[in-house]
């Protein structure tokens, strides 16, 4: 990857939207669907242009056709993309419940450490429950900038096979939740879960459509989709970036979450929260947040509006599209402001442990281009590989995190 360079804080942040109504008052064809939607947040401080998608639009298809759609989805997650596409004017529900999971991030970073212990789930490798500085930056130091609360947002309990708890700990073990310290935790975590799981697979079925569309590499209708709805073990992860203390210097503030790719297939991830003294503030500071990396290198900051979501492309698509679909690269930087916190959550939807980690019939192995996969891996034993390249090792790139 092409060292990341600076970028122009001169370029607003856009997003191209399938409103029709948006289309007339442009004056534009529907045909070339060419509406821009102007969603600079007043503190974002966001560069480059991403493409979007209203939510109605994307699950009830009003508005748009196959081929405005097929060309979003080439420029976001094409070979000269931006890697992010973002679903806007999500129902009320979902604005209600991102307000109320973000207040709880805040409250169980400042849950008791005795309680923060006991919902840690060492045996899998910290993939369930409470955790801290149990991951690695890209320097090899414990990362303790940040708490996760790791869940399955569907299941608590995927299977009893002694067998499959052990050998597959990270999906197969039970959920773990504070029920007396926190009890709305799990209904709140796991509602906002499935509504992001419901809108990534209305975005899953037409990425097959335009992957089918595309040709020339054996993708077959169906198949991201298709993987996606046979698992039963999409993780949702609800962080809490630590405030900062004291001023710190650029680079520290670029440690808050080093550059890396998730290893699933699709993320979905909700507008962050920032916080000071228990209360909702404005992000201090333009140039903090979630980053993405464009194909050249470039970082470009990503203002997500809170009635929105973002979906970033992993590695687990990558492979199973031969490298039609790159994995987003990306990283958070902290607020350069003390006392500061940021609050977001994410759900990585990935293959069941046991699905084939195949390149459609035809691609080249080379196009695949991620390190630890090999052909005749299982998703379980790709993501083994992906977990040893950054638990606690000095080679930290590749894991989950937004």
């Amino acid at each position: 990857m092409s060292p990341a360079k600076a970028t122009n804080p001169g370029v607003p942040f856009i997003c191209r939207s399938t409103s029709r109504s948006d289309e007339l008052a442009q004056g534009l064809s529907f045909e070339d669907a060419a509406a821009v939607w102007e969603a600079r947040d007043e503190h974002s401080g966001a560069t480059g242009v991403f493409e979007a998608v209203q939510h109605s639009d994307l699950v009830e298809q009003r508005g748009c056709n196959k081929p405005i759609i097929f060309r979003k989805l080439e420029r976001a997650y094409g070979p000269h993309g931006m890697g992010v596409l973002l679903v806007t004017r999500m129902p009320p529900e979902f604005v209600a419940l991102r307000r109320k999971l973000l207040f709880l991030a805040e409250q169980v970073a400042n849950l008791p450490e005795a309680v923060q212990h006991s919902l840690e789930d060492p045996e899998s490798a910290y993939s369930f429950g409470y955790s801290c500085g149990k991951e690695a930056l890209e320097d090899g130091k414990p990362d303790s900038n940040k708490v996760s609360y790791y869940a399955n947002p569907q299941h608590n309990t995927i299977t009893q096979d002694a067998k499959l708890r052990k050998r597959y700990s990270g999906y197969c073990r039970d959920n773990i939740w504070p029920t007396q310290a926190l009890p709305e935790l799990e209904t709140t975590f796991q509602r906002m879960g499935e509504l992001i799981i419901q809108v990534g697979m209305q975005l899953a079925g037409h990425i097959d459509q335009y992957l089918a569309f595309k040709g020339g590499t054996g993708v077959q209708e169906g198949g991201l989709r298709g993987i996606l709805a046979r698992s039963s073990c999409h993780k949702g992860r609800l962080l809490h970036y630590k405030p900062l203390q004291e001023p710190t210097s650029r680079e520290e503030l670029q440690k808050w979450c080093g550059r890396h790719t998730d290893h699933g297939s699709l993320t979905g991830l909700l507008s962050a929260m920032f916080m000071q003294g228990g209360q909702e503030v404005r992000n201090p500071d333009s140039s903090s947040g979630l980053h993405i990396l464009d194909r050249s290198g470039y970082p470009h900051r990503v203002a997500i509006p809170p009635d929105g979501l973002a979906f970033q492309m992993g590695e687990a698509s990558q492979v199973h599209s031969g490298g039609l679909l790159q994995a987003t690269p990306h990283y958070v930087q902290a607020a350069d402001a003390v006392g500061v916190s940021r609050n977001t959550f994410a759900v990585f939807m990935q293959p069941r442990w046991d699905e084939p980690m195949a390149m459609p019939e035809g691609a080249d192995a080379a196009s695949v281009g991620i390190g630890q996969w090999r052909p005749g891996l299982s998703f379980g034993e790709f993501a083994d590989l992906t977990v040893q390249g950054f638990l606690h090792d000095s080679h930290a790139g590749t894991h989950h995190a937004a």
